[in-house]
């Protein structure tokens, strides 16, 4: 535990990862999930793969990021937002997350991929429903047998930076020996949390037969982002975690989102921890 004194005179003792994640803006865990859920997770996403009736919600996607380079289009496929395993893999982590972190979660949505060779995604931040957000492998098969790598961006705060050509120049743009980012290599069970709209995020080419990821994401309790559009933002503005959008709904979500992002205290509203220093 690290002793840490906040900006109102409150001490309290926090674990290394709530201090990293809200020092750092993010953290990794290992070995968080054991591996037979990893393997019951894979056999059910397996199963919907193969099944010529289930396969049909998978979707093929084209670009990812808007304006990705031409040659790694449709290389991924999605099952859909809100797979069964992965809102199951959400509400296991849920707790655990809020005991290490020392957070309070709110569930927003859960989305499943699979890259296929030569897969890229490009350098971005995240809308507000990824305040608090989590990446994980099930499985990957890549030519040298090691983990695909998801490279952070955390030198400074990135939320409301939308420029896509600047984010290219200062993150993939750069060649890997001479970037000073953060490239984490995880293996299933292994999980990255990361504050979605406050880091840039990517992964360069996959080099690779295909990869297997889970996204889950939540809002924080405490933060304005719920305490003044909770309704919208409380499980993606969906009746609950188990159901479909409602395109309807879905809108007024985009549309609040646009809003939001467009308001000059928009920073403050998103993982906005009271200040705080480590004790010696």
């Amino acid at each position: 535990m690290i002793e840490v004194k906040y900006e109102n005179g409150l001490k309290k003792d926090i674990t290394k990862e709530s201090y990293q994640f809200k020092k750092e803006r993010y953290v990794v865990l290992r070995d968080i999930i054991p591996k037979d859920m990893i393997k019951f997770v894979y056999d059910c996403w397996l199963r919907w793969e193969k099944s010529d009736k289930l396969s049909q919600v998978i979707k093929p996607e084209e670009d990812i990021i808007f304006n990705s380079p031409e040659d790694t289009l449709n290389r991924s496929s999605a099952v859909f937002e809100n797979a069964p395993w992965s809102v199951a893999l959400q509400q296991y982590l849920k707790p655990k997350l809020e005991d290490i972190i020392d957070v309070e979660l709110i569930p927003t949505y859960a989305y499943t991929r699979k890259y296929e060779r030569n897969a890229f995604l490009k350098a971005h931040n995240d809308r507000p429903s990824c305040e608090f957000s989590v990446t994980l492998p099930i499985a990957y098969f890549t030519d040298d047998h090691k983990p695909w790598k998801i490279w952070v961006k955390n030198d400074k705060d990135y939320i409301g930076v939308k420029d896509d050509r600047y984010i290219s120049s200062i993150t993939q743009d750069i060649p890997i020996r001479e970037r000073k980012d953060i490239g984490v290599e995880l293996e299933p069970g292994d999980i990255l949390v990361y504050q979605g709209p406050n880091v840039l995020h990517w992964r360069d080419r996959l080099v690779g037969k295909h990869s297997y990821n889970i996204f889950l994401h939540y809002i924080t309790y405490n933060n304005d982002i719920y305490k003044k559009y909770g309704d919208i933002y409380k499980f993606d503005n969906r009746e609950s975690i188990y159901h479909d959008y409602e395109r309807s709904k879905e809108k007024q979500r985009e549309d609040t989102d646009s809003y939001v992002e467009s308001l000059p205290e928009y920073p403050q509203m998103i993982n906005n921890y009271l200040k705080f220093k480590r004790e010696v």
